[in-house]
């Protein structure tokens, strides 16, 4: 068990060097740390903004004689492709 705990606070020591945490910077910097804060607890963090668009196709069911063409791909307006433009 003291092996245990010697091991964590030796890597504990180890990492407090490594990441170089400054105290005096901490207790200085602790503004900054309010305005990230609540940029993180934002709810816009967790959801994203909803866009609709509206595309329309022709399928025919069951196929007939003749089968719906399909409108020609617009780079502005949405549009799908069908790769069957009729069903049984």
């Amino acid at each position: 068990f003291i092996v245990g705990i010697l091991v964590g606070v030796i890597v504990y020591a180890y990492g407090w060097r490594v990441t170089e945490i400054n105290l005096p910077d901490l207790v200085t910097g602790a503004p900054d740390i309010v305005h990230i804060v609540t940029q993180i607890l934002q709810p816009d963090l967790l959801t994203r903004d909803k866009e609709y668009q509206t595309a329309y196709a022709d399928f025919q069911v069951p196929c007939g004689t003749s089968r719906p063409q399909q409108p020609p791909a617009s780079e502005s307006d949405p549009y799908l492709v069908l790769s069957h433009t009729c069903g049984v």
